[in-house]
């Protein structure tokens, strides 16, 4: 979930409040597709490389005191070339690398660098390129399994069992 994988899902799917995208469960988690056929060793890696990053920006926040957002800020900025954020943004693309490694999509190329956002932020990401053809890919891959699902009866409209008919 710390992936540029799911951050491509979730700005397509959430809703917004002020200006920032708005997180919610039903939005971005519940409809996020999950890699399909996952091994052991592929869930180790990622498990893996994900708790290494999350281990190093921990790390990078205690010794500079700083938070997230002020990490972040670090991290997004291209004149920030210190030691640690060069290496965070390494274990970020390597992460990101792990997760399409996971989906079976090492063909894509992700071109990690800085690029300017939907909000004219510049922002340590792929490519356009490569965050439209991840989306295509997941918006397919989520639209599969719900067929799988409606085809094994484990999804409605609504959520719910409905009666067919007329009861009257």
């Amino acid at each position: 979930l710390q992936s540029q994988i799911h951050e491509v899902w979730l700005r397509r799917q959430a809703s917004t409040l002020e200006s920032r995208n708005r997180y919610t469960p039903t939005d971005c988690f519940q409809t996020f597709p999950f890699p399909q056929n996952l091994d052991d060793f592929q869930r180790a890696k990622a498990e893996q490389n994900g708790k290494t990053y999350y281990e190093y920006r921990q790390q990078i926040m205690q010794q500079t005191q700083l938070g997230l957002t002020k990490t972040y800020n670090r991290f997004h900025n291209p004149n920030c070339q210190e030691v640690e954020i060069l290496k965070m943004r390494h274990l970020h693309a390597e992460m990101d690398r792990t997760v399409l490694i996971c989906y079976g999509w090492e063909d894509c190329e992700l071109q990690h660098d800085f690029y300017q956002n939907d909000r004219k932020q510049i922002r340590y990401m792929p490519s356009r390129e490569a965050q439209r053809e991840i989306f295509t890919r997941l918006l397919a891959l989520n639209q599969e399994i719900a067929a799988q699902e409606a085809a094994q009866g484990l999804a409605t409209e609504g959520g719910e069992d409905e009666d067919v008919g007329d009861d009257e």
